[in-house]
C-alpha cells in the first residue's frame, strides 16, 4: 500500500496537434492565474488560466496525471 506524495505529481497536457507539455503547478496559496493547483481540500486538481481555456477549447487534448517525479512548479505568468 503507497501513499501519495504531493510533492510528486506533474500534470501532462498534450494538444490535439501538438507535443505533450508539462503543466507547471502555482506555487501560490491564493487564486491560481496560471498552470495547475490542488483543490483546497486536496482531492482534485484543477487547471487555471491558459492551460484550463487550451483544455476546454480542444476536444481531441489529452491531461494526464502522472505520479512519482518531483512536482515542476513555477511562477504564474
Amino acid at each position: 500500500n503507497r501513499t501519495l506524495d504531493p510533492a510528486r505529481v506533474n500534470v501532462l497536457y498534450t494538444p490535439s496537434s501538438g507535443k505533450p507539455e508539462t503543466i507547471a503547478r502555482d506555487p501560490s496559496q491564493s487564486d491560481c492565474d496560471q498552470g495547475w493547483q490542488y483543490s483546497a481540500d486536496g482531492s482534485h486538481i484543477l487547471l487555471c488560466g491558459d492551460a484550463c481555456t487550451a483544455s476546454q477549447m480542444d476536444p481531441g487534448a489529452k491531461v494526464e496525471v502522472l505520479f512519482g517525479c518531483k512536482t515542476v512548479s513555477g511562477e504564474p505568468r
